[in-house]
């Protein structure tokens, strides 16, 4: 079965590969400062290739986990994990990551589907 799980990967790389385009996936860290009482973001930058932001279908969108002006993107699931409250910079735009769905077989993520909002 594992040759049946990498090749889930390839194909969803080599789609988002042939169909996407550059983007910046932003990991934020937290830290909060006992002496200061302030917390802190620190930022690093991850280049990674995403389709392009588009809609949720209507089907998905709940209006409140998933509202009508979020977007969706793809991104391949080889090394990084995008969590929420991660930023992703495609095109110019800032996104935040509200919601993460890793798409996996069995144990390998595929590619995570992100929910982006504005």
């Amino acid at each position: 079965m594992p040759g049946r799980l990498d090749s889930l990967q390839g194909v969803a790389t080599r789609l988002i590969n042939d169909f996407g385009g550059p983007a910046t996936l932003r990991t934020v860290t937290r830290a909060y400062d006992v002496a200061s009482g302030k917390t802190t973001d620190t930022f690093a930058d991850n280049s990674v290739i995403a389709t392009p932001p588009e809609p949720f279908k209507q089907g998905r969108v709940d209006g409140t986990v998933i509202r009508a002006e979020d977007l969706k993107t793809l991104v391949q699931g080889d090394g990084l994990s995008p969590k929420t409250g991660d930023r992703l910079v495609k095109d110019g735009v800032d996104y935040q990551i509200v919601n993460v769905f890793p798409q996996s077989a069995g144990t390998v993520i595929a590619f995570y589907e992100l929910q982006l909002r504005v």
